[in-house]
């Protein structure tokens, strides 16, 4: 963490409200107590903008522009705060997840969006949560209109690397009169994402096909003791457990899959 950053903000809550924090280590008092909530938010807010900069092109705006722009979001929050109303900590996740979103729409009002993009924004949602998204949330995000959104969405191409064994997208492209050559793309893609799942060991392999293939929440596979231990082998919360899964589970195939794209 930058400490020139953290002194900055430590200087700036002083006096704030901050609310109690999942995971948080027990006995802890007044300025300690602050100083712990407040690294927390930091690090909230900083894995806020890595996950926006996962869903978008990095030509358009890099991790460390993301970044940058939430730590200033998180600052200004500190100016419009008023204390007596409320958690600062509750506040300012607010403030920057808001403003981040719409800094995503206006990138995307700008640059004419592709599907790739759409896409990642599409299984972002998705994997969050533990659901396939409305087209009222993908409008959100993207600031698109409804009928680009369906569009989008009619195409199958929303899951185009995560469809089900059974794969139905494909039968319904397939009876509406998809070419061959599409055909034989979507089919390749297919081959390329199950070669790249065949490559985890099989604990985490049986996770990803959960939670991709059959929609099983997060919340579900944390619930159930067998799964959650695959990720966590001690204590941790459903936030670790997701985090875990991201970087353990997700990531090697979508890297593996990316590799195959380049």
């Amino acid at each position: 963490m930058d400490k020139k950053i953290f002194t900055l903000l430590a200087e700036k809550t002083k006096g704030f409200h901050f609310s109690e924090d999942e995971g948080e280590r027990p006995g802890l008092t007044g300025e300690k107590r602050r100083i712990s909530r407040l690294k927390k938010l930091i690090i909230d807010v900083r894995l806020m903008a890595k996950k926006k900069s996962i869903q978008m092109h990095e030509s358009y705006r890099t991790k460390d522009d993301w970044i940058q722009d939430a730590l200033i979001i998180l600052y200004n929050s500190c100016e419009s705060y008023e204390p007596g109303k409320g958690a600062f900590n509750n506040f300012a996740r607010f403030m920057v997840s808001r403003r981040l979103i719409s800094i995503q729409r206006d990138l995307y009002r700008k640059n004419p969006p592709v599907n790739d993009d759409l896409r990642k924004v599409f299984l972002s949602l998705k994997r969050e949560k533990g659901r396939k998204p409305t087209a009222e949330e993908l409008m959100e995000v993207t600031g698109l209109s409804r009928e680009q959104i369906e569009k989008f969405m009619d195409s199958g191409f929303g899951e185009r690397m995560f469809t089900r064994a059974k794969d139905d997208v494909l039968e319904k492209h397939v009876k509406t009169g998809m070419s061959p050559e599409e055909q034989y793309i979507r089919l390749e893609a297919r081959k390329i994402l199950g070669d790249c799942i065949e490559k985890l060991e099989p604990e985490i392999k049986l996770l990803f096909k959960l939670h991709e293939y059959e929609n099983i929440s997060f919340q579900k596979l944390f619930d159930d003791v067998k799964f959650r231990n695959i990720l966590l082998k001690k204590a941790g919360s459903l936030k670790t457990f997701q985090r875990r899964y991201e970087e353990d589970v997700y990531s090697p195939v979508r890297h593996c899959v990316d590799v195959h794209y380049k």
